[in-house]
C-alpha cells in the first residue's frame, strides 16, 4: 500500500501495474476547508525551503515540492511559490474528478473522516475495529508556528548572521582582553 506524496500522483500507474489494487480517495468536508488548511500550512513549505538557510540545509527540497505540486496541477511561480486560494480549490476539485474518472467504481472508495470505520473496512474486506475512528491531533498550530519561524529566519537571515558575527567577535575580544592580557602580563613578570 502507498499513501500521500510523492506516490499519490502515480495512482494510475500503480493500478496498471497492480490491477487488483484498491484506491481510497480521502477528501475533506469541502474544497474550501482543504484549501484554507493547505495554504496555512503545507503550501508554505516550498516558499520557506527557498529562503536561506533552506537551500543549504535541505538541498533539493524546493524542487521536490515544486514537482509534487506540478504533478497534481499547481503552477507555482517564483519567488513566492504559493498558489492562490482559487487555484488550490480548483486543483483539489480537478484532482478529485481525475481520480473518479480514472479509477473504476468497484476499485474506488471516496472517504471522509466523518464516514468512520465501516465503509473503509467494508471496502478493504476487514473487520470493523472496536472504538471510535481515530482523529489525529491537529498539528496546524505547530506547523504555522514552525513555518512562520522559518519565514522570519529566511527573511532576516543576513541580519541574523551579522548580529551573531558581531556578538561572537565581541565575546572573543572580551575573553582575549580578560584572559589574554593576564597571560602576557604573567609572562612579562616571569622574565623579570
Amino acid at each position: 500500500s502507498t499513501l500521500d506524496f510523492p506516490v499519490s500522483p502515480l495512482f494510475a500507474q500503480q493500478l496498471e501495474r497492480y490491477p487488483d489494487a484498491k484506491v481510497v480517495l480521502s477528501l475533506r468536508s469541502s474544497a474550501d476547508v482543504w484549501a484554507d488548511s493547505f495554504l496555512e500550512t503545507i503550501a508554505r513549505v516550498t516558499h520557506v525551503s527557498e529562503l536561506p538557510p533552506g537551500p543549504w540545509l535541505f538541498p533539493g527540497m524546493s524542487r521536490i515540492h515544486q514537482w509534487m505540486y506540478a504533478a497534481v496541477g499547481f503552477k507555482l511561480s517564483p519567488p513566492a511559490y504559493m498558489p492562490s486560494r482559487e487555484e488550490a480549490i480548483k486543483v483539489y476539485n480537478d484532482w478529485e474528478a481525475s481520480v473518479r474518472k480514472q479509477v473504476p467504481a468497484e476499485k474506488l472508495l471516496v472517504h471522509t473522516a466523518q464516514d468512520g470505520w465501516k465503509p473503509l473496512c467494508d471496502f478493504l474486506g476487514l473487520p470493523v475495529p472496536e472504538g471510535p475512528y481515530p482523529r489525529a491531533p491537529n498539528d496546524r498550530r505547530f506547523m504555522k508556528l514552525f513555518i512562520g519561524t522559518m519565514e522570519i529566519l529566511g527573511d532576516y537571515f543576513e541580519v541574523i548572521c551579522c548580529v551573531l558575527l558581531l556578538f561572537t567577535c565581541h565575546v572573543l575580544a572580551s575573553l582575549f582582553r580578560r584572559y589574554g592580557c593576564r597571560t602576557s602580563n604573567k609572562a612579562k613578570k616571569a622574565k623579570k
